[in-house]
């Protein structure tokens, strides 16, 4: 159970992170972060 919370909180948190890098650099940072997301 810890795992399937500790995983959905790193994807959470990730997510916010992306959300604020894309604010900040708007489409810029595409070419950067999309290969690593997928």
């Amino acid at each position: 159970d810890d795992d399937i919370v500790n995983v959905w909180n790193l994807r959470k948190c990730s997510a916010a992170a992306l959300d604020v890098l894309s604010n900040i650099f708007g489409d810029e940072i595409l070419p950067t972060t999309m290969p690593l997301v997928q």
